[in-house]
């Protein structure tokens, strides 16, 4: 199978020659989407998009590949969080996450997930009974979500201090991100 086959090609951050696999900047491209989107992927690489869950899977799939994470806050601020290995298990698995070694500035908000499949408001694979964090009113987006979050990337899009949003505790604990961006190399 072709890596580079499917919707997107792949974009690179020229300065580190990461690809690009999730890109969110200005709210334009709505991340409350079924299983099926966010295992085929959509977006625009011009504007927002997710690579699609079956093709991170089958890159991680060959070889160790580092995980950076780039987050904005709507001051200005800048924080990166660096994972040492990423890797996203295939549809048997419901694309589980397998990462470790945390450094940067923005802390480790990517761990408490560690070992969990993706859910989406359509498929509810998260540690919590009874409840889909995916389809949650606030978030409103698909994770590895856990019990619920300490990370959610793909959450509504929202400069509202509190609700909904892009989110990375470890950083800025209760308010929302303006800006993510999740890339991978392998090493």
């Amino acid at each position: 199978m072709n890596v580079f086959a499917g919707v997107y090609p792949i974009t690179t951050d020229n300065s580190h020659m990461f690809k690009v696999i999730q890109k969110r900047f200005n709210g334009v491209t709505e991340f409350y989407r079924d299983w099926q989107d966010y295992e085929n992927g959509f977006g625009n690489l011009n504007e927002e998009f997710w690579l699609g869950n079956k093709y991170i899977a089958l890159l991680t799939s060959q070889g160790n590949h580092q995980l950076k994470i780039d987050l904005d806050d709507w001051n200005g601020d800048k924080r990166y969080a660096l994972f040492e290995s990423f890797k996203v298990g295939d549809q048997s698995t419901n694309y589980t996450l397998t990462t470790r070694g945390y450094s940067g500035n923005a802390g480790d908000s990517l761990s408490y997930h560690n070992n969990m499949p993706f859910s989406t408001y359509d498929r509810d694979n998260d540690d919590r009974s009874g409840y889909n964090c995916a389809a949650d009113s606030g978030l409103k987006g698909a994770w590895w979500f856990n019990n619920c979050w300490s990370s959610s990337l793909n959450g509504k899009y929202s400069n509202n201090y509190f609700a909904g949003g892009i989110k990375y505790s470890s950083w800025r604990p209760s308010q929302n991100l303006k800006e993510s961006s999740m890339m991978i190399r392998r090493t």
